[in-house]
């Protein structure tokens, strides 16, 4: 009498136990892939907060690095304070880009936000190019010897109109960024105006 072949297959146990090793492994493969976005999405932010705060850093040196001496009669003779600075640059940020105009940049405290703005232009009616948390934040100028003053041109003695360079101090409290930062920019023209035939003719005069 001939016996029919045993049929092999799987026990009720050994498919419960596949199961199982299949359903923690998805479980293990989920919770990665959702740690894996959760870093992505950071690292983005991170990223691209860094990558604004160089633009705007770089829209300050361009405007300052564009400056211009200008004629005592001619309207926009640099003049710098702690909070603001205004004068002739090359390198504005408007359609007139390369073509000198008249610039000015202020730092205002808002209080009712805690923040302090600084404005490419003035704070009543000019675009805001970087804020920061809390009252501070102040315009250095450096002279020529490396010496550094709050007011351009200094009270005393004889300077030229444009210093040697600018530096925009304040200080970060959170993100990437946190701690004092230091913007620095310096004007790429001469630092007197070129001297015209007419001035001349009034001193002879």
């Amino acid at each position: 009498m001939r016996t029919r072949p045993r049929l092999q297959g799987f026990t009720l146990i050994e498919m419960l136990v596949v199961l199982i090793i299949v359903g923690m492994t998805t479980t293990l493969l989920f919770q990665m892939l959702s740690q894996t976005f959760r870093m992505q999405r950071y690292a983005g932010i991170e990223i691209t907060d860094v990558e604004a705060g160089t633009m705007q850093s770089d829209w300050l040196r361009q405007v300052i690095n564009g400056l211009q001496p200008d004629y005592p009669d001619g309207g926009s003779v640099f003049a710098g304070t702690a909070r603001s600075l205004s004068g002739l640059s090359n390198n504005p940020l408007t359609v007139d880009y390369g073509a000198p105009a008249a610039i000015a940049l202020e730092l205002a405290y808002d209080r009712d936000h805690d923040l302090t703005r600084l404005f490419y232009g003035h704070a009543k009616d000019g675009t805001v190019l970087m804020y920061w948390p809390h009252d501070v934040g102040r315009f250095v100028y450096v002279d020529a010897n490396g010496d550094t003053h709050d007011t351009w041109p200094p009270p005393l003695g004889q300077w030229p109109q444009l210093p040697q360079a600018i530096r925009l101090e304040f200080e970060q409290d959170e993100g990437p960024n946190s701690g004092p930062q230091v913007v620095v920019a310096t004007p790429d023209g001469p630092s007197e105006p070129a001297p015209r035939v007419r001035d001349f003719v009034n001193k002879v005069m």
